[in-house]
């Protein structure tokens, strides 16, 4: 399969799961700590919440069936039925993991669309999506690593939960500043989102570092192969392009946020907004291509 599709595939499944889980840290971290609450607005906002959810739940669902697709066809022999080998894939703890993705991913959609209705909707959707976040490292490197193996897991679980936190988190707060100007035009929320939102996206970059930096060090052999091999040099494009995004945030957290309450600071911090969120699919996708190469 081309690298063009690997890269579109894991951008839909990635993307899914930030989406997923901003839309947990919205509805637990970002919401209850407006400095300005209103239950009527809370209650609409919530909903918004759990919407995002399913959207973000159904790209989990459609990158999953287009992931175990490709790997079909890549393992398939062209002499057996295409049976035998869905079978002997499902056969396996490697197919397993993926058919429970899938029901997962369905459930999830399920839960979020219960989630716009009732509360108790959020109770199912939690845990499921948390779940799914530790995805990608049952299937990825760290399942591979000869030592440590729990703690390469679990560290690569805590990096997705803090990239959907981070970049998830801000794709709610805009998602949620969206659709309550379609209610209330005059009405900007960033005022009170952006400052609830820093302290999450704060917690979620250090967490990153921390995660990355020892998945970095379980997964080099040396320094030399981050140049020599193309995982090492995919990993410093993805540093780079995390360097472009933590200056947007720097700057929105620095100069832009005290600037909102007013037309011109919320225009600007909905403009900045926007492009670091769009430099971040950048960062997708290189994690997308990333997690298809090899270390050596």
């Amino acid at each position: 399969m081309s690298v063009a599709f690997s890269g579109i595939t894991g951008w839909v499944l990635f993307g899914g799961l930030t989406l997923v889980t901003g839309s947990i840290a919205a509805r637990w971290l970002i919401l209850p700590r407006r400095s300005s609450r209103e239950p009527e607005l809370d209650a609409r906002l919530t909903r918004e919440a759990a919407r995002l959810g399913v959207i973000g739940a159904v790209a989990i669902l459609v990158g999953l069936l287009l992931f175990f697709g490709r790997q079909l066809v890549e393992f398939r022999d062209p002499f057996s039925p295409w049976s035998a080998e869905a079978a002997l894939l499902l056969g396996t703890p490697w197919g397993r993991t993926w058919l429970r993705a899938i029901i997962g991913a369905a459930l999830l959609t399920f839960a979020f669309v219960m989630a716009r209705r009732v509360p108790a909707g959020w109770v199912f959707a939690t845990p499921l999506a948390l779940a799914l976040g530790a995805f990608p490292a049952f299937t990825g490197h760290a399942a591979a690593a000869d030592q440590y193996t729990p703690v390469f897991l679990l560290a690569d679980t805590m990096h997705v939960w803090a990239a959907g936190a981070w970049v998830g988190g801000l794709a709610a707060v805009l998602w949620l500043e969206l659709s309550e100007g379609r209610e209330a035009p005059r009405l900007s929320l960033l005022a009170t989102l952006v400052p609830a939102f820093s302290s999450v996206a704060m917690v979620s970059v250090a967490v990153l570092v921390l995660t990355g930096a020892l998945a970095s060090w379980g997964h080099l052999a040396s320094l030399t192969t981050l140049f020599s091999t193309t995982w090492g040099r995919l990993l410093l494009a993805k540093l780079g392009v995390v360097l472009v995004v933590l200056g947007f945030g720097a700057r929105n957290f620095r100069i832009l946020t005290p600037r909102l309450g007013t037309d011109s600071g919320d225009r600007a911090m909905r403009r900045s907004a926007i492009a670091e969120l769009a430099v971040m699919q950048v960062i997708l996708i290189v994690t997308a291509l990333l997690v298809r190469t090899s270390p050596m």
